[in-house]
């Protein structure tokens, strides 16, 4: 703005004949400016921080002077009542006024040329993903592992052998470990400082399991000592003892006596040698690894163990039979945390030293050991064991000295799937990656068209049915006993239970649930989430959805179906 004083034309203020003028003022922090451009003519357009765009123009309602109703012929006092309000308005309105711009956001740069066009460059939004927040399937299936509260003095009193629930007085571990799980971010991340907290968090992890991993290996032996102290020469007898979480059958460590309890089909899913141990029809099958002469066998009929009537056996009276797994020259710390890895895709790294100078002291406590913990030989147990039964991750892992974090469950996730769709041979399962990739698990069609049985496993047959409106879900207790609450309590509750189980033609028994209330649609996705692991992707593609209103309405049904699950 330029102004003069005089008819010399001096400037009333030193430094020239221009004088600053504020133009913009900063009320609130939203509209700072970001960028700005001048026009040739003095316009001004204004990007804020908020990404709205702002032009300043010339006030017209400052230099609007009224005219009289006969243009031609003007009159003298109307003349002079237009003088009077120009000037009255001059001194009460600003000659420039801002005005936004609408139907703009998120600009971020603004320019102006000589022809006095104005433009705005915006950025488009970037899509914040959905971060899903809670449990996998790994940790869940951790929580119900039976050997955990396998001989707890009291009933309530549960391990969190992960610290995957924060502890009063060890706050810091709880949460470390949980952040140690989270989806999508790990060992592959791109994020170099979220994954130096994972692999600290990882290690507080394992020196936690590994210490409630030495509580169970002591708690079991006082069991054997207990029994042996009542029954001189008689053993313990496995079938009278109440198994945690419906657990149906014992690995037994051959060298120590020691026997803890698992569930037979999640050895068999996550471990193809396992599952054709378990489901062998011959009187004892058998797998052994030639470099660490490491044995795993299965009990002959003969010995295998059969449950008491009595009501401290297991609550579930249709399954009559214990099914047992023996294991030579490996020890019960090595056998454990292979059960651990199959339940919860977790390895513990006992030979890394950060995990074992931790441990140590404790375990030569509670198992008063006068001589030097042997690691080494530890580690070659489990090697061992991880050779006989093929699990390629435990092998990859005792690679490293030092511990790594697996970021996410596609390994467990992988073999769910693949056990579902062996019990369900009927449902096809729909890729929403490649859509062109074969069922492998797919039921087989003769040439009249008709469907032919698949053979499933003896390790892997459901023992649950779940009665949908339009069709029958196979699926086994011990994943829905993790996965629900709702599930974990009927299962739990002997009562309602005891008259449910039914036994089938084949032998196997079931126990079916009454969901006819809910249809395939919508307890798919419920039920591909509860049974297989699946996570978000399950929402990526949805054939049926033609409109905004139907995918509303359908992620309420979704919504509504796992809330009574």
């Amino acid at each position: 703005m330029q102004t003069q004083d005089g008819e010399n034309g001096t400037s009333s203020r030193p430094g020239g004949p221009f004088k600053c003028q504020r133009v913009w003022a900063l009320r609130k922090k939203s509209s700072a400016v970001k960028d700005v451009a001048l026009g040739t003519d003095g316009s001004i357009i204004v990007c804020t921080e908020s990404g709205h765009v702002f032009v300043r123009t010339r006030n017209a309602a400052k230099f609007n002077i009224p005219s009289s109703p006969n243009p031609f012929t003007p009159s003298i006092s109307s003349s002079l009542t237009s003088s009077i309000l120009a000037s009255s308005n001059a001194t009460s309105q600003k000659a420039f006024k801002f005005h936004r711009v609408p139907f703009l956001q998120r600009v971020i740069r603004v320019c102006a040329n000589s022809a006095g066009a104005f433009g705005a460059l915006r950025a488009e939004m970037p899509v914040k993903e959905i971060e899903v927040k809670g449990d996998m399937i790994g940790m869940e299936l951790g929580k119900v592992s039976p050997w955990l509260d396998f001989g707890k003095r009291e009933a309530n009193e549960l391990i969190d052998v992960f610290g995957w629930k924060t502890e009063p007085a060890d706050e810091d571990i709880g949460v470390a470990t949980h952040k140690s799980h989270t989806r999508d971010v790990g060992a592959d991340s791109d994020n170099e400082e979220m994954e130096g907290e994972m692999e600290d968090a990882a290690v507080e992890g394992d020196i936690h399991a590994l210490k409630e991993i030495c509580d169970v290996i002591r708690r079991e032996e006082e069991i054997r000592v207990d029994d042996e102290e009542e029954r001189p020469g008689g053993g313990i007898k496995l079938e009278q003892l109440a198994l945690p979480h419906g657990a149906d059958m014992f690995v037994v460590c051959k060298q120590s006596g020691a026997a803890f309890p698992v569930h037979k089909v999640v050895l068999a899913a996550r471990s193809e040698v396992l599952c054709r141990i378990l489901s062998a029809e011959a009187s004892s099958s058998s797998v052994r690894d030639t470099k660490s002469n490491i044995e795993i066998s299965s009990f002959p009929p003969a010995t295998r163990l059969r449950h008491s009537s009595s009501p401290s056996a297991r609550s579930e009276p249709g399954i009559m039979s214990l099914l047992g797994l023996q294991i030579t020259r490996a020890s019960p710390l090595a056998i454990l945390i292979i059960l651990t890895f199959l339940y919860s895709n977790n390895i513990v790294t006992v030979w890394d030293h950060r995990i074992s100078t931790a441990v140590a002291p404790y375990a030569q406590q509670q198992f008063k050991l006068s001589h030097k913990w042997d690691l080494g030989k530890t580690k070659n147990e489990i090697a061992g064991l991880a050779r006989a039964l093929e699990l390629s991750d435990v092998l990859s892992a005792l690679e490293r000295p030092v511990k790594i974090v697996f970021s996410s469950q596609t390994g467990i996730v992988k073999d769910l799937i693949r056990v579902f769709d062996i019990a369900n041979p009927l449902i096809r399962r729909k890729r929403s990656r490649d859509k062109n990739e074969r069922e492998e698990y797919a039921p087989s069609i003769d040439r009249e068209g008709a469907e032919a049985e698949v053979q499933i496993p003896a390790a892997l047959l459901p023992d649950v049915i779940l009665d949908i409106e339009d069709r029958e879900v196979h699926t086994h207790s011990v994943i829905l006993r993790a996965r629900s609450e709702l599930f974990k309590s009927f299962f739990d509750e002997p009562d309602w239970t005891r008259k449910r189980w039914m036994e089938t033609g084949s032998g196997n028994v079931v126990l079916r649930v009454d969901l006819k209330h809910l249809s395939w649609r919508v307890m798919e996705l419920v039920v591909k989430f509860m049974c297989c692991g699946c996570d978000k992707e399950i929402f990526e593609v949805l054939e049926f959805v033609k409109s905004v209103d139907d995918l509303v309405e359908f992620m309420f049904e979704v919504m509504a179906a796992a809330v009574s699950t």
